[in-house]
């Protein structure tokens, strides 16, 4: 049985699983799993791991910009619709895309400047 499972490690080169990548999708489970053992709601865990996952891989301020557009257009939908929780929770979404626009916009200002 060792000699199976040593067989098995020599096959694999599990260096290449330690990367930054995985390192960053492993630091995301983890919040995940702490989320759900901490009985967040789904909206609050959702923000957070997209909040850790933007921090992890920096998306350009133009996306998320677009994203809070379509937000801001998705809400007065809502209002019509009669829907006024989803068009609240859409207003929340554009407003904190919003001011992840205005964040990223800053970094990227100052890495511009940098070089």
């Amino acid at each position: 049985m060792i000699e199976k499972i040593d067989n098995i490690i020599k096959r694999n080169k599990w260096e290449g699983y330690f990367t930054t990548e995985y390192l960053s999708y492993f630091v995301i489970g983890c919040f995940g799993l702490l989320g759900l053992s901490l009985n967040w709601s789904v909206k609050e865990l959702a923000v957070v791991l997209f909040l850790i996952w933007l921090c992890l891989f920096p998306l350009k301020s133009q996306i998320l910009a677009k994203i809070a557009v379509a937000c801001l257009v998705i809400t007065p939908i809502m209002l019509i619709l009669n829907n006024n929780n989803r068009a609240e929770t859409f207003a929340e979404i554009a407003y904190l895309f919003l001011v992840l626009t205005v964040i990223m916009a800053i970094v990227e200002h100052f890495k511009e400047r940098k070089k």
